[in-house]
């Protein structure tokens, strides 16, 4: 097949249009929310760090955490959340009391969560949003039809520089 430089052109302007609409593709994200809860039980002071609590290897990559906190015990509780030893929010649960709170900078190991009472049973319920990249090989094919698309189109322009200077 003779390839002229109309169907260069085409070709060529083709992929590159193709390439966009692949990286658009391939950057489409998606959330996931991971539920779950766990009972502490609290007699003085106890440290948890974000990975101790949730005990998912997703809370690696997540973007935001919402904590419900329910004292199912008889003594209040203090619930103190820490970053780097700064406190960022503290609260006091009643007996049978709630509560709930949203971290949203998260670092596993500098977010620290310090649950104080002289003994409660806690039970935390969480939400951790994660978010991945399903479709990023479509990125990787978008990178490659691109380079693809440049070199035929710097070949269409070399054709038709060629024919006029034959003429």
């Amino acid at each position: 097949m003779l390839m002229t430089p109309r169907i260069l052109l085409m070709l060529a302007l083709g992929l590159l249009l193709l390439s966009i609409i692949l990286s658009f593709l391939g950057s489409y994200e998606s959330i996931n929310v991971v539920e779950g809860a766990k009972n502490i039980e609290v007699s003085g002071m106890s440290f948890y760090t974000l990975s101790m609590l949730i005990q998912d290897p997703r809370v690696f990559n997540a973007r935001r955490v919402e904590f419900e906190f329910l004292n199912e015990g008889a003594n209040p509780v203090n619930i103190t959340f820490k970053a780097n030893e700064t406190i960022i929010h503290s609260t006091v649960l009643p007996a049978g009391g709630s509560g709930s709170f949203q971290l949203t900078s998260l670092n596993v190991f500098e977010n620290v969560i310090v649950f104080d009472s002289a003994g409660a049973r806690v039970r935390v319920d969480y939400k951790l949003e994660t978010a991945s990249l399903p479709y990023a090989g479509l990125s990787i094919l978008a990178l490659i039809l691109l380079v693809i698309g440049t070199i035929l189109l710097i070949q269409y322009v070399a054709v038709k520089v060629s024919l006029k200077t034959e003429k």
